[in-house]
C-alpha cells in the first residue's frame, strides 16, 4: 500500500509538471479495403518509450522513475534503488494493462501517426550524432496499426523507413510500409501505407 501511494503521489507531480508536447500533420496514403488519402496528427519521441495507446506521450512509469532517481541523487542519505524497481515495475504493469504495450526506448525513436479511433506506431532506431541519413527496413523497424485503439489490427510484413537530418534542424521521415492484419477475417490480405512526416513541426 505505501508503495503504491507513493507511486500515485510521484504520478501526480510527474503530471503536474508535464507540457503539451508538439504534434504535425501528414497526409498519408492507405492501401488496403480501398485507397484512402487522410490527414494524420504526427508525433515522434525519442530515447524513451511510450505505450501503444498514448503513442505521443513519453511513459509515466518512465518519467515517474527519472524524478525518484533524481531524488535519490539530490539526497545521500536515502537509498531509493530498490524502492524505483519496485514502482517501476509496478506502474509498467499498470500502464501495459491500459495503455498497452511499451514501444521505444533509449536508443529508439517512435513515430505515430492518429486520426480518430485508429493509430499507426512505428518504432524505429534513432539517427547516431553522426548521420545524415538512413534506411531502416524491417527488422529494424517495427510497426503496428491500431482500430480501435487498444487492438492490433496489422503487424508489419515488409517495407522502410528513411530518415534524414534536415539542414535547417529537425528529422524528415518517408514512410513506405506493408502490414499483415492479425485476423485472417479482416477482410483485406495487407495495408499499405505511404507518407512523409517533417518532425519537429514547422
Amino acid at each position: 500500500m505505501r508503495a503504491a501511494a507513493v507511486a500515485f503521489a510521484v504520478l501526480a507531480a510527474v503530471g503536474c509538471c508535464s507540457h503539451e508536447r508538439p504534434s504535425g500533420t501528414a497526409t498519408a496514403t492507405l492501401f488496403g479495403p480501398g485507397a484512402r488519402l487522410d490527414a494524420w496528427t504526427t508525433s515522434v519521441v525519442e530515447g524513451i518509450h511510450v505505450h501503444a495507446f498514448q503513442p505521443e506521450e513519453p511513459c509515466a512509469a518512465a518519467a515517474m522513475s527519472e524524478v525518484v532517481a533524481s531524488g535519490e541523487r539530490l539526497s545521500g542519505r536515502l537509498d531509493m534503488k530498490q524502492m524505483n524497481v519496485n514502482l517501476d515495475a509496478m506502474m509498467e504493469s499498470m500502464l501495459a494493462t491500459s495503455s498497452g504495450p511499451a514501444q521505444g526506448g533509449r536508443d529508439r525513436a517512435v513515430l505515430a501517426l492518429r486520426r480518430a479511433d485508429e493509430a499507426l506506431v512505428v518504432d524505429l532506431p534513432r539517427l547516431r550524432p553522426e548521420e545524415k541519413e538512413r534506411l531502416f527496413k524491417a527488422g529494424e523497424v517495427k510497426a503496428t496499426y491500431w482500430r480501435p485503439l487498444r487492438t492490433a489490427a496489422a503487424r508489419l510484413a515488409r517495407g522502410w523507413v528513411r530518415a534524414v537530418r534536415l539542414d535547417r534542424g529537425g528529422t524528415e521521415y518517408e514512410l513506405f510500409l506493408v502490414l499483415q492484419p492479425e485476423r485472417p477475417d479482416a477482410g483485406y490480405e495487407s495495408l499499405q501505407v505511404v507518407t512523409r512526416v517533417a518532425w519537429p513541426p514547422r
